[in-house]
C-alpha cells in the first residue's frame, strides 16, 4: 500500500487531470460551436445587408447616396471575411441579390460610378436580367 498510485497527491492529481481533460474536451467543442454559429451569423448579416440594400434601390429614379459608401464598403468588407466554404455554398445568391441591386443602381449611378463597381465586384457570376428577375424558389416554397 505504500505505492505512490494510493499517494494522496497522486489521486488528487488523476482527477484533476482527468477533469482538466474533459474541461478542455468541453471548451474546445464550445468553441467548436462558436465558431460554426458565427459563420451563421456572418451570413445573416450580411444578407441582411444586401437584401437591405437590394430593396432600397429597387425601382428608384433617385437616391440618396450618402449612407453608400459606408453600407456598401461594409459589405464588401464582410464578403472578404465570409470563408471561402461559405462563399462556395452562397455565392449564387449573392449574385442574384447584389445583381438586381446593380441593375437598379447602375442606371442611376452608372457602371463606372466607385459603389456599382464595387458591388460588381462581389458578383461572380452571370448577372440578372433585371432588378425583377427573381428566378428562383425558396426553399420553404418548394
Amino acid at each position: 500500500m505504500g505505492g505512490a498510485e494510493g499517494h494522496p497527491q497522486t489521486i488528487c492529481r488523476v482527477v484533476l487531470s482527468a477533469v482538466m481533460e474533459d474541461f478542455i474536451k468541453s471548451a474546445a467543442a464550445d468553441f467548436m460551436g462558436r465558431k460554426e454559429m458565427d459563420a451563421y451569423v456572418q451570413v445573416y448579416e450580411f444578407a441582411a445587408s444586401a437584401g437591405a440594400l437590394e430593396g432600397y434601390v429597387y425601382g428608384r429614379k433617385k437616391m440618396d447616396t450618402k449612407a453608400f459608401p459606408v453600407w456598401i464598403g461594409n459589405l464588401h468588407k464582410a464578403y472578404g471575411l465570409l470563408p471561402e466554404p461559405v462563399l462556395q455554398e452562397i455565392q449564387p445568391f449573392i449574385d442574384m441579390t447584389l445583381g438586381r441591386a446593380f441593375r437598379s443602381l447602375a442606371p442611376v449611378l452608372g457602371e463606372s460610378h466607385e459603389l456599382v463597381v464595387r458591388v460588381r465586384s462581389m458578383i461572380k457570376g452571370a448577372l440578372p436580367q433585371s432588378a425583377d428577375d427573381f428566378q428562383k424558389k425558396k426553399w420553404f416554397q418548394e
